[in-house]
């Protein structure tokens, strides 16, 4: 895999999920991209919501939130509840810019199903990967399996032998669903867990942002 994006939100993840006095918090770099993205689509959010949705505590979610507010990332609204701060709006708009979309696709893979569950990416980024690490990191992150595929000529292709839409027609759904376009690339996520799959995936993601 290529050298990290060196996004600012990098260095606001490893703050909050950093330990202090030796302890570290039980929320992961994955729950935290998860939030703000989140965030940045449905806030204002409570630490109810917040806890339910990342499947965390409410006293992480609280440590969570409070730890953005030092940052300035977010600002809590005691009636609303938390929102992103225009500074911390901006930061999250730029990961969304390189990450448009994670969604839930097992419905959508049939034969390319590597276990029950499945959540993909779709990432901007000159991704010039070595795919079997790639597969290897998501792999380590928690996933039972993985994919990766590059969008070439507005097809799919399953590098690195390419096989493409025509040896399997889901990709045209798959691609349809996830607004791939050439140049994307689109990594995914199994797992026998919904939650196991898509915090495998988020991880990963959080550690592509590490400057």
């Amino acid at each position: 895999m290529k050298a990290s994006l060196s996004l600012p939100a990098a260095s606001v993840i490893s703050h909050v999920c950093s330990p202090r006095r030796g302890v570290r918090p039980s929320y992961t770099p994955g729950k935290v991209l998860k939030l703000l993205l989140l965030l940045l689509d449905k806030e204002p959010l409570g630490r109810h919501t917040i806890s339910r949705e990342l499947g965390i505590g409410e006293s992480s979610a609280r440590t969570l939130v409070r730890r953005l507010r030092e940052l300035g990332v977010v600002d809590v609204d005691p009636v609303g509840g938390c929102v992103l701060t225009g500074s911390g709006r901006r930061m999250v708009a730029e990961i969304r810019r390189v990450i448009p979309l994670i969604l839930d696709v097992s419905s959508v893979l049939k034969t390319l199903s590597l276990d029950r569950y499945a959540f993909a990416a779709r990432i901007r980024v000159d991704s010039d990967w070595n795919v079997l690490k790639v597969r290897d990191s998501l792999v380590r992150e928690g996933a039972s399996a993985a994919l990766i595929l590059r969008c070439v000529g507005g097809k799919l292709v399953i590098p690195p032998d390419n096989y493409g839409e025509e040896t399997y027609p889901e990709l045209r759904d798959l691609k349809k669903v996830m607004g791939a376009e050439s140049g994307d690339s689109i990594a995914i996520s199994f797992a026998s867990d919904r939650e196991r799959a898509e915090e495998a995936l988020m991880s990963w993601l959080a550690k592509l942002l590490d400057p």
